[in-house]
């Protein structure tokens, strides 16, 4: 299994401060018994609102899936990552890289027939820090047009121990088309 997501966003108004996020995360496994995976886990986000220029998460750890049909999973992830954070100028922290654990859960289903869904999850508990783990969770559900498009709605949450002046929490609601091949 492999799979690449772009979560983009741009937003502003007159008189407001303009906002941005980028994430792009890309996540690889492969089973070695039944219901046992080795997953990989590569995340950029970038976020305006949380004044985080780069945050690059690499690492992985072991899946299980606790059920798997054809048309539904529930899978566990647990694991280690390491991440390097670069914050806007002026801003210092204790430090920019560190070593988390890494625990996840993640819910797909295409029960009906046109649509799918997905509920992921991820926290990062901190190994060497005492701060509270960030934490990325996105709701998605595609429905099933013609000849490989389809149109989505997403729901995200990146929560991040903020630097001063800076916002823990980004939230937000996409809808758009994509095409799968």
């Amino acid at each position: 299994m492999a799979g690449i997501t772009d979560t983009t966003s741009f937003s502003g108004q007159t008189g407001a401060t303009r906002t941005n996020l980028i994430n792009l995360q890309e996540q690889e496994g492969l089973f070695f018994k039944k219901n046992w995976n080795v997953v990989s886990l590569e995340d950029f986000l970038h976020s305006s609102q949380q004044s985080l220029d780069l945050r690059t998460t690499l690492g992985g750890g072991v899946g299980r899936h606790l059920f798997r049909t054809n048309w539904t999973f529930l899978a566990l992830i647990g694991g280690t990552v390491y991440t390097h954070e670069n914050f806007t100028p002026n801003i210092q922290l204790e430090s920019d890289q560190n070593i988390e654990g890494l625990a996840g859960i993640e819910y797909k289903s295409s029960a009906l027939i046109d649509i799918r869904s997905c509920l992921r999850r991820w926290s990062f508990p901190w190994i060497l820090r005492s701060w509270p783990p960030a934490c990325y969770s996105e709701t998605y559900f595609n429905r099933k047009l013609t000849n490989s498009f389809y149109t989505n709605l997403s729901f995200w949450d990146n929560y991040d121990s903020p630097p001063p002046n800076s916002k823990g929490n980004e939230f937000g609601i996409s809808s758009g088309v994509g095409w799968t091949f």
